[in-house]
């Protein structure tokens, strides 16, 4: 069971930390392998290439950066949304939200890249 300081304190010592930083990791980490397959594996016809210079890895760090931030504020929401939780089942709450927004960011980037390649695919026909 929670304490009355770790409730007042809206968990973020749970959420804060090693917790936050896994989450932007497995992000980052999924957003640098999706963009490798995809400048070495996706079809010419399903979008532009730029390679992997230094001046595109430059641009995909970036990219990847803006990424990692977008889905730390979908990571903070479901932080904030554990207040609508009862303080009962907030143990419970907590691995499981974690597990689902880990799930969600590290297939987020290959996701995007899978629609685009779907879209283009669709074009061509």
């Amino acid at each position: 069971m929670l304490d009355r300081e770790e409730l007042r304190q809206g968990g973020w010592t749970w959420w804060g930390g090693r917790r936050w930083l896994k989450f932007s990791l497995v992000v980052a980490m999924g957003f640098a392998g999706s963009t490798v397959v995809w400048e070495l594996a996706a079809p010419s016809w399903a979008g532009d290439h730029i390679g992997l210079s230094t001046g595109a890895c430059l641009l995909y760090l970036l990219t990847d950066l803006i990424w990692v931030a977008v889905l730390n504020v979908v990571y903070g929401i479901v932080w904030v949304s554990e207040k609508l939780v009862s303080p009962s089942r907030v143990d419970r709450y907590r691995p499981r939200a974690y597990s689902v927004v880990v799930a969600i960011g590290a297939a987020s980037w290959p996701a995007w890249l899978a629609s685009v390649v779907a879209a283009a695919w669709l074009r061509r026909r």
